[in-house]
């Protein structure tokens, strides 16, 4: 975790009364979820000497050995019994403090120095003479190193602007009054943080971290993804129905698509829902594509009315350069804790829309275009024209001339 979900603070008179480290007690259950980082331990110098020298204390075990009841086995074997006697005390406090020293480094403790309060001084003697808690009515000096405590707790917390949740069962911390600190009851707080927070913050941290992977995903330019895109926008733009606006419902008879350029980006990427396989997002695309069509031409063909044909069918092209945005909906593949994966286009990233309505505006309101004639150059045109109207009289002339004869 970056963030912890709370800091805490263990009074020693909880740390005692819970056993110590005692497996599967209460500090045991804190330390295991600070060492996971859902919760900081905050340890003042003053705690953790006061940790450690009851923890010596009730861990030591005492060998009641004198050397006169064991000098009747004589000296030799007696000699050799002491001899092991003192390495085995000496090795039983090392493994105290090992003990203690290995613990309290797994919870990645914020130590606060034994100077940490060094300038809360004057407000600690202010309560001391005014027999506020810690010190309650009777000033007991035995409070100062709760009062320092608490100061150092205060301090900590209004530097960092949060609340430290505090374990206790002395009752001079239970009655302590505090904006900044707010006593808890340890299995409640343990029994909900683990079944309840623990599972809501690694839900929003998978989240995040899927979310992060997707915008790398889309900062890669990912082959897979792009290809579907492509495929979807090349079926759109071969679909002769949506040139019927632009070419005023004219036959079309061709239609190629050259340079189609596509570029991603994560810019204002919008996440539309979450479950637990999938992330369906809507991104935008770029799209700068040519385009050329080529249509029937009524305007500049030739119909023989009598036949009901045409003599002669002009066809012509137009180009079209089209750019557009395309809003792109498709399914980002999450992972499962512990998954990994090769690289971006290995991901089954499944593409469900193209939306094409920006592109259909474009091209239906398309005006700066060049119109070609097929093969034959425009100033021909009416030179043709005119020799087939001719062509066409005289083909009249003479069939009205041969229905003359044949009567």
């Amino acid at each position: 975790m970056t963030q912890p979900i709370d800091y805490i603070f263990i009074d020693t008179s909880l740390f005692v009364g819970s056993s110590f480290f005692k497996e599967n007690g209460v500090i045991e259950r804190f330390f295991d979820q600070a060492e996971k980082g859902y919760v900081k331990i905050i340890m003042p110098a003053i705690t953790e000497k006061e940790w450690h020298l009851h923890f010596a204390e009730n861990a030591r075990v005492k060998f009641d050995i004198t050397e006169k009841p064991i000098r009747v086995m004589g000296k030799k074997r007696s000699q050799e019994f002491l001899d092991k006697y003192s390495t085995l005390s000496k090795d039983y406090e090392d493994l105290i403090r090992e003990v203690f020293k290995s613990n309290m480094e797994r919870a990645n403790l914020e130590k606060l120095p034994i100077d940490y309060p060094n300038d809360q001084l004057k407000k600690i003697f202010d309560k001391y003479f005014s027999k506020e808690k810690p010190f309650g009515t009777n000033g007991k000096r035995s409070e100062f190193p709760d009062a320092f405590v608490l100061a150092s707790l205060e301090k900590y917390a209004k530097s960092k602007g949060i609340k430290i949740l505090v374990f206790a069962k002395d009752k001079d911390f239970i009655e302590y009054a505090s904006d900044c600190l707010e006593l808890k009851d340890p299995n409640t707080y343990l029994n909900e943080l683990v079944t309840k927070r623990i599972p809501e913050v690694e839900k929003r941290e998978r989240i995040s971290a899927d979310i992060s992977r997707l915008y790398k995903y889309i900062d890669s330019k990912p082959r897979r993804l792009l290809q579907q895109i492509q495929e979807e926008v090349t079926r759109f733009l071969s679909d002769s129905t949506n040139y019927i606006d632009l070419l005023d419902y004219a036959d079309i008879e061709e239609i190629c698509i050259d340079n189609l350029n596509l570029d991603i980006r994560a810019k204002d990427m919008e996440i539309h829902s979450v479950d637990e396989d999938d992330i369906e997002v809507l991104c935008f695309v770029d799209i700068d594509v040519k385009v050329r069509v080529k249509y029937f031409n009524e305007d500049e063909s030739i119909w023989d009315s009598e036949e009901k044909d045409y003599l002669f069918k002009s066809y012509s092209t137009m180009d079209l350069d089209l750019s557009s945005v395309l809003p792109v909906t498709f399914l980002f593949p999450r992972l499962e804790d512990g998954d990994e994966f090769d690289e971006w286009n290995n991901l089954d990233v499944e593409v469900i829309l193209v939306d094409t309505i920006n592109l259909q505006e474009v091209i239906d309101n398309y005006r700066t275009y060049n119109e070609t004639f097929g093969d034959i150059p425009n100033e021909n045109l009416p030179k043709l024209v005119k020799d087939m109207t001719e062509l066409k009289d005289k083909v009249n002339s003479m069939t009205n001339l041969l229905n003359k004869k044949s009567k």
